[in-house]
């Protein structure tokens, strides 16, 4: 797409501290940590935010009604 820099921001600070983080992580979403990982060598910087779930209520509704959809993606 042409981006060279990427936000990324979430309401998990333990999953952006992982995905901050290089080493290896064994949780049981230690895949999607690693992939994750392995995306941010495609762009020239990589940020990550923590906002609070209460401020990210309408972003939660449509991940939910895609998930309940069977849609695979909701955003672009």
């Amino acid at each position: 797409m042409g981006f060279h820099t990427l936000d990324i921001l979430g309401d998990s600070k333990t999953v952006i501290s992982k995905c901050q983080n290089a080493n290896r992580d064994r949780s049981i979403i230690g895949t999607m940590i690693i992939d994750i990982q392995g995306l941010k060598t495609q762009f020239h910087e990589v940020r990550f935010y923590f906002i609070p779930r209460s401020e990210n209520i309408e972003a939660h509704r449509l991940a939910k009604e895609a998930l309940k959809n069977g849609e695979g993606e909701y955003l672009e």
